[in-house]
């Protein structure tokens, strides 16, 4: 029947819609004596976490499935206390840390 075919169509994308708002959160944390907001998203295996305004200059950190935007001027201390306080594992280590600052730096 074409209607039910169409039916389950809509279905599954309200369902797929619900699921992907589920897996966003946002959370204010205490960082270095800062409110920072950060906002989780997951799907598919993957993972974004983004520290502060979105419309600050940010640099991009990737480390397992997790990407992680973060204000150039946050340390990896800082990135990784807040990773540490939403409960992800994954560490960016200070070798990626340096490589991307410089990087930034090239295009400034």
């Amino acid at each position: 029947d074409p209607a039910t075919a169409y039916s389950d169509y809509y279905t599954l994308s309200a369902q797929q819609k619900a699921k992907a708002q589920a897996n966003s959160q946002t959370k204010t944390l205490e960082l270095d004596g800062q409110q920072i907001v950060a906002q989780v998203t997951s799907n598919a295996g993957r993972t974004l976490v983004v520290f502060g305004d979105k419309a600050q200059a940010t640099a991009t950190y990737n480390v397992g499935g997790v990407t992680v935007n973060a204000p150039a001027t946050m340390s990896v201390t800082t990135i990784n206390a807040g990773l540490k306080a939403l409960n992800i594992n994954n560490q960016i280590s200070e070798v990626s840390y340096f490589m991307t600052q410089a990087q930034m730096l090239k295009k400034s």
